[in-house]
């Protein structure tokens, strides 16, 4: 999954800037009749990399773990190519209560607002490995848009190597029969299910 260059806080192809010579920015060439006998070029495809996995209380570290597998898209999610899907894994070092009942942190889930530290793996062209890429400054804050508290808008922010993004999506309780293969022990042990979207 490696691209070069940088967009929206991931890495995608293509030059960024050309100069003149004498290290100036050259300027861009005009792109109406560039190609096709006159028709305009194609726009570039902006890139918009789809986060799913789970919200759960982890208690081996005392804290609220998100993790999953990513894509630079939701096509590229849905495919299941491990070519195209590597895993991420954020865990949060504060967090507010959602105030959703006591009886422990689990009951909290998923926080109001909270900070995260984290990583995605990045797969390098032409190696097994996969680059692990630190994501800094995350913080992400749940909404309630059900009364119940089974359904949150999410949205968030953050920055890594490649620039900064901004979070958005939603988290909805997870349930049997979300997967096929979950039992009714596993769904509430997943706690609560994330999907992102970066920009």
């Amino acid at each position: 999954m490696s691209k070069d260059g940088e967009s929206g806080g991931v890495p995608v192809s293509g030059d960024l800037m050309a100069t003149n010579g004498r290290g100036e920015a050259a300027a861009p060439e005009p792109l109406s009749g560039a190609t096709n006998g006159g028709e305009d070029a194609p726009a570039p495809v902006a890139i918009k990399p789809y986060l799913r996995g789970a919200l759960s209380f982890d208690p081996t570290v005392q804290t609220f773990v998100i993790k999953g597998r990513w894509g630079f898209s939701k096509a590229d999610y849905d495919s299941g190519d491990p070519l195209r899907v590597s895993p991420f894994e954020f865990k949060y070092t504060s967090s507010s209560s959602s105030g959703g009942g006591g009886g422990g942190e689990e009951s909290s889930c998923p926080p109001s607002t909270g900070e995260l530290k984290g990583h995605i793996a990045v797969r390098q062209e032409g190696k097994a490995s996969q680059l692990r890429v630190a994501e800094h400054g995350l913080h992400l804050a749940f909404t309630p848009l059900e009364a119940d508290g089974g359904r949150f808008e999410a949205k968030g922010s953050g920055y890594n190597k490649f620039g900064k993004f901004l979070l958005e999506g939603a988290a909805w309780r997870a349930a049997a029969g979300d997967n096929p293969s979950d039992s009714p022990e596993a769904a509430a042990a997943a706690g609560f299910e994330v999907e992102l979207h970066k920009s």
